[in-house]
């Protein structure tokens, strides 16, 4: 039987696959996990990826997956193709023209 991770362990493991697994037009991204207490209800690990040339960081909430790797739906593994997968990683939101340099955008 494995032992179940811990929120942060979880999240350091998700962020590793992603290290690995990340494309070649983002292979200078940075990658970082952080805990950021925008919500009234506590703070969040938010796993972050930092684009250096455009100063925009794309970051995603890792609360509702670690629940579903408790509750056995996902893995640390399947967490991360998901986190790859997602179009948002690669087309930062454009809104009426506004320069989003050095913005932060947080998918919960």
């Amino acid at each position: 039987m494995s032992k179940t991770m811990g929120k942060e362990q979880f999240a350091e493991k998700v962020l590793q696959y992603v290290k690995k697994a990340l494309p070649e037009e983002l292979a200078e991204v940075k990658i970082r996990i952080v805990s950021i207490d925008l919500w009234n209800d506590g703070a969040r690990t938010v796993l972050l990826v930092m684009r250096p040339w455009s100063g925009t960081v794309t970051g995603f909430c890792m609360d509702r997956w670690y629940k579903a790797y408790l509750d056995g739906k996902e893995t640390a593994k399947t967490t991360a193709t998901a986190v790859i997968n997602d179009r948002r990683l690669y087309c930062m939101p454009q809104g009426d023209g506004m320069d989003i340099d050095g913005c932060a955008v947080i998918y919960a």
